[in-house]
């Protein structure tokens, strides 16, 4: 029988095998021998082995990094025993002369996971035995591979141990971080001083060793002074490389310009190390922006890459210099932004702010480089060019929406309009005169400097929240803009210009309407002749937003956009996006038209079912805004029309997903209860219960709640001998039971609506409520009054914790409403009875109907209560099922009377009570309710 490293290498070469089948049964017999003992030992060894084929031990090596994932924790199920870890990690570093390079990078990242999870605890010679590997071959030619790898090894190390973010985990890497830094630092310093020395010898650079290994270095320097110094200006080292580093980044830029072959990997080389210099500097500023200010040379490397902007402008950049000339706007993006500044503090508790904004103010940010600043961008960076007017030429559609897009960081034009954007707002009061200047001259602009004004324009559109008070924009747009349009076609910045002027909080809707069929009109044309999808989009968000502003004012236009939307959304197919937008649009014009918006069922309603259906592909995409469109439907329908009730069984299944979309179902099914109260419940009673019950105990609180108030409203609006046997045979009412009497602490806020819905019962048919405890007596294998006893003490116990003074009539009627009985259980807690009453009776003022302000005020489940502004139909259905309410509808004091007199009927006449029950009540309780009843 072979040796089990033998049938890992055979299991290994069939899973690198180019047969489907035999790779699939090398993956389960991988899968399965992953969790065993000695396996990844064994791996580790295949893959360390030079006489094995490369191709075997690569995908080993992704084998093992998949694993460490998986298995290395401690807290993994099937870890790794910490034996054979502690084997592994003696031979990890063994790849050091491996001269595949895929091969060994993918060792060196297996390296650092592992580095991630061990370091310090279970690792702690890491560091040094790869310090010791680098400084061992410095000067030794034969093991500049060993060097390399162990470099590279290093950064992807300090790379996942500056990863991690917890407090402890920080202060480690702040801790290893210096001497880290002396270290790498000295062989940064011994590679690149070789590399200077050759190309002073030779015009030729005919070895990249030492510029490639340089460049591991300075990553992993980056990382240590970025992430592991709280304030580099104080610090030696620091200090000292924040120069170098600047010295470099001139003669690495001077001999990249220099360079001739720009497909070299030489040039790539040195535009990397240009690169990683400028990122280095950018970091280092956007997370320590006092340090960054407060280090020497700080000012030197501000103005370096301030003069390389003014050099180099949009006409005049050499090949590739569009990325450095991107640093160098970022850089000084995070020099402008003071806001940065005060959120520094946490660097240090001593750190000299003041006077970083001093040397800010007064030696950065000065006037005549702000005026220059913003010049230069305009002139030069907001500018367009060639290609995009060749791309606007071509493709207007296309540039404007390329130009939308959030690329800003990778694109100099956007990139510099932000920076212009944080100038104009750092600095209003200075550039506000200058903008505006720069406007009256463009007005005399002839056509040879058009791209001047459109620089121009674009300036004073980034800066118009600084400009609004100083700039009449209205008359601006009148006077100049339209007429310069007037003779192209500015369709895309009339859409634009649309959408902000409808957009604005003190929008108009009355002053528009002599617009609404133009506008509505000219955008319905327009949708049909843009081609791109982003066009098309743009316009309809344009269109859904006139729709939700102008409300009952669209209606008469309302058939223009409804007469767009089948077409669109047939070839919306492959575009997610685009459905999600017409599900908008429809339901605000549903909003809009209230019970006008019946004659849309026919299109609506199978769009709706496609929309929330679990079956199709875009569910995920169009749920959300299929539901708030179902509901739209609901609130706004008069009729509950055939195709509209056929959709009820959706909402039920789409119960089961619980969670995100839950408070949206439960919405649409009370507005199903609300319209049709008894069809609902005649034909979908039992699954919407047992939907419930199922949910019940899996949910979050407020679910409950929500799950709760939509059953409080079904028991108002249905007839309740309808109820009965759902609200049993789902076992439902008997988990509200068994919560509200189990041992476990249920969340007070939960349970006292769970003892409302007991209310509710109670008050509907207290002998169905008396016959409930009697079955589930049964089912407990307990006395019937036992059980009896147990809900009403934790009910009355719970009292104080029902806040709604609703909630709280409606306990008190349900106690009132039990008492017309000879139960001696339920007689049993008369005086607890009456505490409540007198607790009701003394907290509000009833009118002689029962009703009371404090009642209609605030409710539990989002807006419940009327709205007298808001007239839709499902309002008026809300408002007539409130007055309906026994709560508003009943006066409490007479029915306190009137079931004290039924009591005192069924147990002998008053005196009978008197002598039997209310003897053991206090006598001050007593008064206190004839008191409160006036008897």
């Amino acid at each position: 029988m072979s040796s089990p490293r033998d049938q890992l290498l055979q299991t290994l070469a069939e899973a690198t095998s180019q047969q489907p089948e035999r790779i699939k049964l090398a993956e389960v017999q991988l899968k399965q021998w992953e969790v065993v003992p000695e396996f990844y030992i064994t791996l580790l060894e295949i893959i360390n082995d030079k006489s094995v084929d490369v191709n075997i031990r690569f995908f080993g090596v992704i084998f093992f990094k998949n694993g460490v994932d998986k298995y290395w924790r401690k807290t993994a199920k099937s870890t790794i025993n910490p034996e054979e870890k502690a084997k592994i990690r003696s031979q990890l570093l063994s790849f050091m002369d491996e001269s595949h390079n895929q091969l060994a990078t993918q060792s060196a990242v297996l390296v650092s996971k592992i580095a991630r999870i061990d370091f310090p605890n279970e690792w702690p010679d890491l560091l040094q035995n790869l310090l010791s590997i680098i400084h061992s071959t410095m000067n030794v030619n034969s093991a500049t591979l060993i060097q390399k790898r162990a470099i590279l090894t290093l950064h992807l190390v300090v790379k996942a141990l500056c990863s991690k973010t917890f407090g402890p985990d920080r202060k480690m890497f702040e801790q290893i971080a210096p001497e880290l830094l002396r270290n790498v630092a000295s062989i940064y310093v011994e590679h690149t001083n070789r590399f200077f020395n050759m190309i002073s010898t030779s015009n030729d650079i005919v070895n990249a060793t030492d510029l490639e290994t340089s460049l591991i270095a300075l990553k992993s320097i980056r990382r240590l002074i970025v992430h592991g110094f709280q304030d580099i200006s104080k610090v030696d080292e620091t200090k000292a490389f924040f120069v170098l580093a600047f010295d470099h980044l001139q003669k690495f830029y001077t001999l990249r310009n220099s360079f001739q072959d720009t497909s070299s990997p030489i040039f790539e080389l040195l535009d990397s190390k240009v690169n990683l210099i400028g990122k280095f500097y950018i970091e280092l500023q956007k997370l320590r922006p006092i340090s960054f200010i407060m280090t020497p040379g700080s000012r030197d490397v501000i103005h370096y890459y301030w003069q390389l902007l003014v050099m180099h402008k949009m006409a005049t950049q050499p090949y590739g210099t569009e990325k450095i000339l991107i640093q160098a706007l970022l850089l000084l993006k995070g020099i402008i932004r003071k806001s940065s500044y005060n959120q520094d503090i946490k660097e240090s508790e001593d750190l000299r702010i003041s006077d970083a904004m001093k040397i800010l103010e007064e030696q950065i940010l000065t006037q005549s480089f702000v005026e220059s600043f913003a010049e230069l961008l305009i002139s030069s960076y907001l500018i367009l060019r060639k290609e995009d007017l060749v791309m606007w030429e071509e493709d207007p559609e296309g540039w404007v929406n390329f130009d939308e897009i959030d690329h800003w960081e990778y694109q100099i034009r956007p990139c510099a309009e932000k920076v212009f954007t944080d100038l104009i707002t750092q600095c209003r009061d200075l550039l506000s005169p200058k903008i505006l200047k720069l406007l009256e001259n463009a007005a005399l602009t002839q056509s040879d400097n058009l791209l001047v004004k459109d620089a121009i324009y674009c300036a004073v559109g980034l800066g118009s929240h600084e400009l609004y008070d100083v700039l009449d924009f209205d008359s601006w747009l009148v006077n100049n803009l339209l007429i310069e349009a007037a003779n192209n076609d500015p369709r895309q910045d009339w859409i634009d210009y649309i959408f902000i002027r409808v957009d604005e909080w003190d929008f108009d809707s009355d002053g528009f309407v002599p617009y609404l069929d133009r506008a509505i009109t000219l955008l319905t044309r327009l949708i049909g002749e843009v081609e791109q999808f982003e066009s098309r989009l743009k316009i309809l968000n344009c269109l859904s937003l006139i729709v939700e502003r102008m409300d009952s004012q669209i209606a008469p236009f309302s058939e223009k956009i409804t007469n767009l939307l089948p077409t669109l959304w047939q070839v919306a197919q492959s575009e997610y996006l685009f459905k999600p937008a017409i599900l908008v649009i429809l339901t605000k014009l549903v909003q809009a038209l209230w019970e006008q918006s019946v004659n849309l069922h026919e299109f609506i309603i199978p769009i709706i079912q496609y929309s929330v259906s679990p079956n199709t592909e875009e569910h995920v995409y169009l749920l959300e805004d299929g539901l708030d469109l179902w509901l739209a439907i609901l609130e706004n329908t008069v009729e509950c029309t055939p195709l509209l009730f056929n959709l009820v069984p959706a909402a039920i299944g789409l119960l089961e997903f619980g969670s995100e979309t839950l408070k949206r179902v439960l919405r649409i099914i009370e507005s199903y209860i609300l319209l049709v109260p008894e069809m609902i419940v005649q034909s979908y009673s039992i699954p919407i219960m047992d939907a419930f019950t199922r949910l019940f105990g899996d949910l979050r609180p407020e679910a409950c709640r929500a799950i709760i108030y939509v059953i409080d409203v079904t028991l108002q609006a249905c007839p309740f001998g309808l109820l009965k046997e759902s609200i049993i045979s789902t076992g439902l009412l008997g988990k509200l039971l068994n919560t509200i009497i189990s041992v476990n602490e249920e969340n007070p806020y939960v349970l006292v609506s769970y003892v409302s819905i007991l209310a509710r019962i109670i008050i509907n048919d207290p002998v169905f409520f008396l016959h409930f405890i009697t079955i589930a007596s049964k089912q407990y294998n307990i006395q019937q009054e036992d059980l009896l006893k147990k809900v009403l003490e934790t009910w009355l116990d719970k009292f104080d914790n029902i806040g709604h003074p609703k909630q709280r009539k409606l306990s008190a009627m349900a106690f009132a409403t039990l008492i017309a009985t000879t139960n001696s259980t339920i007689l049993g807690f008369l005086a607890q009875f009456i505490g409540v009453w007198c607790d009701v009776l003394s907290e509000v003022k009833e009118s002689g109907g029962g009703d009371a302000l404090v009642y209609w005020q605030e409710e539990y489940v989002g807006k419940n209560e009327i709205d007298d502004s808001d007239a839709s139909p499902e309002t008026k259905r809300k408002r007539a099922l409130l007055q309906r309410d026994p709560i508003h509808t009943t006066n409490l004091i007479h029915y306190i009377n009137l079931k004290i007199g039924e009591c005192e009927a069924l147990n002998g006449g008053p005196e009978m009570f008197r002598q039997k029950y209310l003897s053991r009540v206090d006598n001050t309780l007593l008064d206190q309710l004839k008191g409160l009843m006036n008897v």
